[in-house]
């Protein structure tokens, strides 16, 4: 048996640092905060967070993206082209098939007064559409007799009715009001003929038409389908010769097409 003084300082119990059921001491987790060492010199590109392209790679991502780049610019052109082709189609198709109005013709001019400062006339023509479409807003003719400044003459006659059909005066001879918002003139179908006139005087004529050659001009303005504004212009005279100078009325009831002053806005725009 053991003594009885030994018990008291006999190991019955461990420390509370020992492990319960295990003899060894217990172990604590250990923080390191040691930095971690460089890479070794010469090995740096291990270590990096992306690789190198190879120069024959990105030359050939350049020449890819170029050859994008000129094939839009080819396909961007032969779009534009097309379309070009495109408008010049349909405007020549518009052409052809739109109405072409002009005289048919001399006027029939009926001398009604040739005294001078009192020069006065009944005028008919016969206007026809030679074209294959309707035309519409057909205006005039603006008609006179003249015996000199036939061109300015004439183009004032088709002054008096482009506002109606939406043309611009060459010079104003009237109101600035927009009068082509309403629908003005006659709808001449085509092959159609139309018979149509006015009344002309001249009360500031100083002189007498005889012994002169005498014009009569005018000036027809219409729409095609489109509403586009067309214009014809016409001239006849008494003759080239100076024996066709006017004598009397009688010298009205034969008039020839003039050299100049017949075309249509056709023939100005060319």
């Amino acid at each position: 048996m053991t003594p009885s003084g030994e018990i008291g300082n006999s190991p019955t119990r461990r420390d509370h640092g020992d492990k319960e059921g295990d003899g060894s001491p217990q172990q604590k987790a250990i923080i390191s905060n040691a930095v971690p060492s460089p890479p070794p010199p010469g090995n740096e590109s291990e270590y990096r967070l992306y690789t190198h392209t190879p120069w024959w790679k990105t030359l050939a991502e350049l020449i890819g993206v170029a050859a994008v780049i000129w094939y839009a610019s080819i396909t961007h052109n032969m779009w534009k082209e097309m379309q070009s082709q495109t408008a010049l189609q349909n405007k020549a198709l518009a052409s052809a098939e739109r109405p072409f109005v002009g005289v048919d013709g001399p006027p029939q001019v009926q001398i009604n007064s040739m005294q001078p400062g009192k020069f006065g006339a009944t005028m008919l023509i016969t206007l026809r559409n030679f074209g294959q479409r309707p035309a519409l807003g057909v205006m005039g003719p603006a008609m006179s007799i003249v015996t000199s400044n036939v061109d300015e003459s004439t183009q004032t006659n088709c002054n008096l009715i482009f506002p109606f059909v939406g043309l611009t005066p060459t010079r104003q001879l009237g109101s600035s009001e927009d009068i082509s918002k309403h629908h003005w003139g006659q709808v001449i179908f085509p092959s159609q003929p139309f018979r149509t006139g006015d009344n002309w005087s001249n009360s500031s004529a100083s002189e007498s038409v005889i012994g002169k050659e005498a014009y009569v001009v005018g000036c027809v303005a219409y729409k095609d389908q489109l509403n586009q504004p067309h214009w014809t212009k016409f001239c006849y005279n008494t003759g080239d010769y100076a024996s066709d100078v006017v004598k009397d009325a009688r010298s009205f009831e034969h008039l020839y097409a003039c050299n100049t002053n017949n075309y249509t806005d056709d023939t100005e725009k060319k």
